[in-house]
């Protein structure tokens, strides 16, 4: 009886570890940081490669030598303000962040295409 109830024990014991293991995994890919992060950068890649791309290109030829000088600097940042501005369907993704100093900054890549790019973000959230 009394291995019995040492198994019931170290079972329930190794429960409740992984429950706490569990619950710290969670609120670590829930937190509102994470959120924030994962849509900002969702966010960010829709803005670049459907309209920011478009803006910078003209619907011309992609002109090789002037991608090449933001290389290494990256873009002019943009903010999370004018992020929403362009779709604002995720702005409950971002109640507890800084919208002007909440920035993504664009690095082209070679061959300067829609999709060539280096994404940098920062994020300016409280925490909660």
């Amino acid at each position: 009886m009394a291995r019995i109830m040492r198994a019931i024990t170290i079972f329930q014991v190794a429960i409740c570890m992984l429950a706490v293991v569990t619950m710290a995994i969670l609120s670590l890919v829930l937190s509102p940081q994470a959120v924030a992060k994962r849509s900002l950068n969702q966010l960010a890649r829709d803005y670049y490669e459907n309209y920011y791309y478009k803006q910078l290109t003209n619907g011309e030829e992609i002109d090789q030598a002037w991608f090449g000088e933001y290389a290494d600097e990256g873009l002019p940042a943009i903010t999370l303000r004018r992020l929403l501005a362009y779709d604002n369907s995720f702005e409950s993704d971002f109640a507890v962040c800084d919208k002007k100093a909440t920035t993504v900054r664009f690095k082209p890549v070679a061959p300067f295409g829609k999709g060539d790019y280096e994404l940098v973000s920062h994020l300016a959230c409280d925490e909660e």
